[in-house]
């Protein structure tokens, strides 16, 4: 089965989202290596749209001796919101770091508020861990965080195309 990139990038498809991944270093993704723990490394990745960029994605704290990461994902551009591409672009980076950087488990973490991007995690096969209370301190106030996962052996039984 091809990858979801392959299918993104065939004539048929006509529009590529996702460009290759680029190596992060301290210089070229700050924001990244914020939230990544000592030891581990990350990629980030641009989404794109008709060769405009609407979103960013990254894999993070890449753990090699345990085989995990963390993976986040944003389409910024409101045009094309509401159109799946965040759904395509969190598939391709969950199906990445399965087949490409050969993790066996993924986390990601969003506000408890943001409904829409829970759907989204949802919708890519993301499930439900628990709840860490006021575990985020954003404009004067706590916000609770939800956590997500993905598990290799649940990808390849069918909520993604890891072989």
């Amino acid at each position: 089965m091809p990858s979801l990139l392959e299918i993104l990038q065939h004539e048929e498809v006509g529009q590529r989202i996702i460009a290759e991944p680029m190596a992060v270093t301290p210089e070229s993704f700050p924001a990244i290596l914020m939230v990544s723990k000592p030891g581990t490394y990350a990629r980030a990745f641009t989404i794109l749209f008709e060769a405009e960029v609407i979103g960013f994605g990254a894999i993070g704290d890449i753990d090699s001796q345990h085989r995990t990461a963390t993976i986040s994902w944003l389409v910024l551009d409101p045009k094309v919101q509401g159109r799946f591409y965040g759904v395509k672009a969190g598939r391709f980076l969950i199906d990445y770091a399965f087949n490409t950087l050969n993790r066996n488990r993924l986390d990601c973490k969003v506000m408890a508020e943001n409904r829409t991007v829970r759907a989204v995690i949802k919708r890519c096969g993301g499930k439900f861990e628990g709840a860490a209370r006021e575990a985020m301190y954003k404009g004067g106030k706590y916000w609770d965080m939800h956590q997500y996962s993905w598990l290799r052996s649940e990808w390849e039984l069918g909520n993604g195309t890891a072989t």
